[in-house]
């Protein structure tokens, strides 16, 4: 059974009802990734493992620009919290604690899991060949802004 459908019922199902009914509807829901465990797995670029989440610690939108001291309100707060958290394409810095320990970015589709590709965390923006990837997959994405 998939990790999200568990919690409590309070339509007075017992158990064996609730995971039937549960089970059902993830397997009419069309929701179903590829994969038998629907594992996020990321190859870390730097030691080319490919490491699946629970080696791996997410660290949010991967291209921000970061603002300092010296900056406006509006820009901290731009900074702090306007994130584009996109259903789709989003470009993502992970860090890989159970091996190397480095910080790389990964582009990867929110809604499948799919990964497109990793890169090195000390770049400004994502490699063009990457870019070209995505868009040769994906004609309607709008690019990387």
């Amino acid at each position: 059974m998939k990790a999200w459908l568990r919690g409590w019922r309070t339509d007075g199902l017992d158990q064996n009802s609730s995971q039937e009914f549960c089970t059902e509807f993830w397997e009419n829901s069309g929701n179903e990734r590829e994969g038998s465990d629907n594992m996020l797995i990321l190859e870390c670029p730097y030691c080319g493992v490919m490491a699946d989440e629970t080696d791996l610690h997410g660290g949010g939108e991967a291209h921000l620009k970061r603002f300092g001291p010296g900056s406006s309100d509006d820009e901290f707060e731009t900074y702090l919290f306007h994130r584009k958290n996109p259903k789709g394409v989003h470009f993502e810095r992970w860090r890989h604690v159970s091996g190397c320990g480095k910080w790389f970015h990964a582009a990867r589709n929110t809604m499948t899991l799919e990964v497109y590709g990793t890169y090195p965390a000390q770049t400004y923006e994502p490699p063009k060949d990457l870019v070209a990837k995505i868009k040769k997959k994906h004609p309607e994405w709008g690019g990387y802004e």
